[in-house]
């Protein structure tokens, strides 16, 4: 069951990448938390039905379950949305993106240490075979391929994305650790809500100098724009509900999120297909480690 949540997860979350790509292309005004909360929306009634339904449930939460939540909610969602459209928008994609390999490693060993989750061997080489395709996607036109993590050690961009992948490793293991002490609807939707505040105050804070009401803003929106944002509204829903679906039925966290962010490999796969990109032999190591990857994890 987690394997299938999980491959459905990874295939949404592909979507969602592809309609924040082409939405940020057309707008490259409205700052990342605007637009995050702004799709976030799309949550709020869903979560509000699910509450409305728990109350009970909510009074007999843990204390652990709180500040988990507080933590993931307030540690995850502006600093990563903000660190991760700011350095995309600014730097080659090839030094930071792969950088983003480090998360299935990170959340694997998180868990194991932190969670007692114990990977098996196989699956184990599944995620080094899925962070070294999301690694090798990027890094075809180095000279070395270790140059993106000596980039660490210069590049405040490359910083950033490795945060990115820090905070989301540790972001996982706590919505496993929460939905555990709860139930994945109550967890989606206390997370959700969430979001949106921590993001609208996150917006508030970033324009308080240069602000453009929201409504103004929305009104500056082309036709084209808003078909956009409404289909990444939708995405977001359904890419929230089956994410932490698949975590609450997986054994082992590090499993589902890397294939979860297999969307990174997935989207460039859709890009040669769509947009007749050109393939070279990396882009090929990269499928193929991927594939392997996916069959060992579900072995």
């Amino acid at each position: 069951m987690w394997f299938t949540l999980s491959i459905a997860n990874m295939l949404v979350m592909t979507l969602l990448r592809l309609l924040q790509k082409a939405f940020v292309t057309k707008n490259r005004g409205m700052n990342p938390l605007r637009i995050n909360w702004l799709v976030f929306l799309s949550t709020v009634p869903v979560a509000v039905f699910i509450l409305a339904h728990n109350t009970h449930t909510l009074t007999l939460l843990p204390s652990t379950f709180w500040l988990t939540l507080v933590a993931v909610v307030v540690g995850f969602y502006p600093l990563v949305n903000y660190l991760f459209f700011a350095v995309i928008r600014t730097n080659e994609l090839s030094n930071v993106l792969p950088l983003l390999a480090l998360i299935p490693i990170l959340t694997m060993f998180s868990g194991w240490i932190l969670l007692n989750q114990h990977p098996g061997y196989l699956a184990l080489a599944g995620v080094f075979c899925i962070a070294a395709s999301i690694y090798s996607l990027e890094v075809h036109h180095r000279q070395s391929w270790f140059e993106p993590f000596s980039e660490l050690f210069h590049s405040r961009a490359a910083v950033a994305m490795a945060t990115v992948s820090v905070i989301t490793a540790f972001a996982a293991i706590g919505d496993k650790f929460a939905i555990e002490r709860s139930t994945a609807s109550i967890y989606f939707a206390l997370n959700s809500l969430g979001a949106v505040a921590v993001l609208m105050i996150g917006d508030l804070i970033i324009t308080r100098r240069n602000r453009l009401s929201v409504r103004r803003e929305l009104a500056l929106l082309s036709p084209g724009e808003w078909k956009i944002l409404i289909a990444l509204a939708l995405t977001q829903l359904i890419t929230q509900v089956s994410g932490f679906a698949a975590i609450n039925a997986a054994a082992n966290t590090g499993y589902t999120i890397a294939i979860k962010n297999l969307n990174i490999v997935l989207a460039s796969l859709v890009a040669v297909a769509i947009y007749r990109e050109s393939v070279n032999r990396f882009k090929l190591l990269s499928y193929g480690l991927s594939a392997l990857g996916v069959v060992m994890i579900a072995l």
